[in-house]
């Protein structure tokens, strides 16, 4: 990959970063329910399902996902189911009080955090357009994927934690500004919400796309 092309594959990542989707949504709500803690553990999960990406298009294997319509419509259709119960647990953990715990009693909450933002992301309908249809098209398929993985995918993956780790932080100071009890459980509710909203988005657009090739 040339100088030029990494600086538009990081530019064109930094982007989709900073734009709220359902990777900032649940590491904000991450953050605001389980202290900046969960927000890093969360991060880790979105990075580490990039990376699980980042693979797939080195190796060549992304295009056999996207060649295989009903591979990938299955993809999709369980992208969007996850997104929504996701999004319907913590919806209902905010109501009941049940997700909210303080930020020094979240230790043992990490691997919860970290797994269910690895499935976020995995689900998340930006990750596979970047990785498996923008970014295929800059790698050199030919070149050692751990090369790749140094050189292409970690500057990537770093982009990833920084920004959503800076979304962390300032869910942090929002909570200690506006009362930890109240600002934790709207922005439980309002996280839930979006990323119920997302999954009936990708499940909608794999309707009309499976429709429309019918």
């Amino acid at each position: 990959m040339s100088v030029e092309a990494w600086l538009f594959a990081a530019g064109t990542h930094l982007v989709l970063c900073v734009v709220p989707g359902p990777a900032v949504v649940f590491v904000l709500g991450e953050s605001m329910t389980r202290g900046f803690r969960g927000g890093v553990h969360a991060t880790a999960g979105v990075v580490l399902a990039n990376a699980a990406y980042f693979c797939l298009a080195a190796g060549g294997l992304g295009g056999l996902l996207i060649a295989s319509p009903p591979l990938f419509a299955a993809a999709r259709w369980f992208a969007a189911g996850y997104l929504t119960c996701v999004g319907v647990q913590m919806f209902r953990a905010s109501r009941f009080g049940t997700g909210l715990v303080e930020p020094t009693t979240a230790q043992g909450q990490g691997a919860s955090s970290l797994l269910r933002g690895f499935g976020v992301q995995l689900a998340n309908p930006k990750a596979p357009v970047f990785f498996l249809v923008f970014l295929p098209g800059l790698l050199d398929v030919s070149s050692s994927l751990v090369w790749q993985v140094v050189v292409v995918g970690v500057p990537l993956f770093v982009i990833q934690a920084v920004t959503l780790i800076g979304y962390a932080f300032t869910a942090e100071g929002l909570v200690n500004w506006l009362g930890h009890t109240r600002a934790r459980v709207a922005v439980g509710r309002i996280a839930g919400t979006l990323l119920v909203a997302f999954g009936l988005i990708v499940a909608a657009m794999t309707h009309i796309s499976q429709w429309g090739t019918t």
